[in-house]
């Protein structure tokens, strides 16, 4: 959610304050990639033993199938390189949906053959839950600012300075990204405490703050990713995935708390 090229809570904060979305790429990998290899070992280590290797080639069928080759990964490479293309030459961008799209096309012609009308139909009936959800956030949002609710708190968060601004954001930022998921927090916290910042590197900041609103996403009542994930692997207890992620969504929120008050 947070790691480049794609960074919607980013994209977001920087419509808001006329900001491009450009020079995102390095400070997102330096927030992110330690963070995601401490976690990986952190949750995971523990569970690697050491293989049986006579064991694992017994299951392996004696006439096994044809590899596909290169061609597998061809839908990858193709997104991931427009992606990295489209940043040099904006020209050229279709949109994000659109690349995601082609790449989607491509991917059901490079293996097994699919019905791909079927794929999207049971596709959409997946997400159609999270999809109502976006949307009720975002009219939430646009409420808010109706109402004058949003602007209240860009003049709260206006009023902080020094430690004490840095601290209401560590705690508010992925309480808010619980309630409202984090790309709901960055419409209605993000642009105000940019704002806050202005003294401090924009790119950096933002960058910071999406980690903060990013670990919302594991936080009660949408948690929007911990519940996809407990769904997956069948986890009656949201509790669990909570204990487990404690550790490393405590760091986040310092490594991003420390970005904040020294950038």
């Amino acid at each position: 959610m947070i790691a480049p090229p794609v960074n919607v809570p980013a994209m977001l904060i920087g419509t808001g304050v006329y900001m491009p979305y450009e020079g995102f790429t390095v400070p997102l990998l330096v927030l992110t990639v330690p963070l995601s290899v401490f976690s990986v070992l952190w949750l995971g280590r523990k569970f690697v033993g050491v293989i049986d290797k006579d064991e694992i080639l017994s299951d392996i069928p004696l006439n096994p199938p044809a590899k596909p080759g290169w061609l597998i990964y061809f839908p990858l490479i193709f997104v991931i390189g427009w992606m990295i293309l489209k940043s040099y030459f904006p020209q050229i961008d279709p949109g994000t949906p659109m690349v995601f799209f082609l790449g989607a096309i491509l991917a059901s012609f490079s293996g097994k053959r699919i019905n791909f009308l079927t794929v999207a139909k049971d596709s959409m009936l997946g997400a159609i839950d999270i999809m109502a959800l976006f949307a009720a956030v975002g009219m939430l949002i646009q409420v808010m600012t109706m109402t004058g609710a949003r602007g209240l708190l860009v003049i709260a968060a206006l009023s902080l300075t020094g430690l004490l601004l840095i601290l209401s954001t560590a705690i508010a930022s992925p309480v808010i990204g619980g309630l409202l998921m984090p790309f709901g927090a960055a419409g209605v916290l993000g642009i105000p405490l940019v704002m806050a910042f202005a003294d401090r590197n924009a790119i950096w900041v933002t960058s910071a703050l999406t980690l903060l609103m990013g670990v919302g996403a594991l936080l009660p009542p949408t948690a929007v990713s911990g519940l996809f994930a407990a769904q997956i692997l069948n986890v009656d207890k949201y509790s669990d995935i909570l204990k487990r992620c404690a550790l490393p969504a405590i760091l986040s929120l310092a490594v991003a708390a420390t970005v904040l008050l020294f950038i």
